[in-house]
């Protein structure tokens, strides 16, 4: 009965190894890499141009070509032919259509409005019509603002997506029914990181409040 060095399973097979998984992960000695090398280099010589040339086209008929289309349609960013939204990553999260696809939980109430510019948006929730019909009865500018960029807790980049824009006053509103524990942090993060951003949070109590 023999111990892999790796894993310390015991086993009976031959070499001293367990498994081709725990060999490959050993990590060879500088001594070991250059005799390696210089192996490859004595075998590859060896070969015949013809042998040589048929390992190159293998090698290169291997490869996945990705085809680069007209660009992000947004940003003009090359993407992946198979990127059906034809748009790159940022400009993807910064439309309305990331918060079509993602807001899937809620879209029975989910309503397409248009703004005072008149560009089409989706609001997401009861609150944000009720809020959306607020300002159209008073006769107040807004519009969807732009996603802005922030850095979460733990280091990950992220998108914040606002609801709504007032163009007079530029305050961003954000209409929240409740605070999860992530929503807290998420609000943490981006007022910490853009302090000259003026962003307000209507509760349902704030809307009544207003007559929304």
């Amino acid at each position: 009965m023999k111990q892999c060095p790796k894993c310390n399973a015991d086993h009976t097979k031959s070499g001293i190894y367990c498994s081709r998984a725990c060999a490959n992960s050993r990590v060879f000695s500088d001594a070991t890499n250059k005799q390696r090398s210089l192996s490859n280099k004595k075998a590859i010589a060896s070969f015949s141009e013809d042998k040589k040339a048929e390992i190159l086209s293998k090698r290169i008929a291997s490869y996945r070509i990705v085809k680069p289309i007209n660009g992000c349609i947004d940003c003009g960013k090359s993407i992946s032919r198979a990127n059906k939204h034809n748009r790159c990553q940022a400009c993807y999260f910064k439309s309305d259509i990331s918060a079509y696809a993602t807001g899937h939980y809620r879209k029975y109430k989910r309503q397409a409005v248009v703004d005072s510019f008149g560009n089409g948006v989706y609001l997401m929730s009861s609150l944000e019509i009720r809020y959306y019909d607020w300002l159209t009865k008073n006769n107040i500018k807004w519009k969807k603002p732009e996603s802005i960029a922030y850095t979460d807790s733990v280091g990950k980049s992220r998108w914040y997506k606002p609801d709504f824009h007032l163009i007079e006053s530029n305050k961003i509103i954000e209409i929240k029914g409740y605070m999860w524990d992530n929503d807290v942090t998420k609000m943490e993060c981006v007022t910490t990181q853009h302090p000259q951003i003026n962003i307000e949070i209507f509760y349902k109590k704030d809307l009544e409040l207003i007559g929304a």
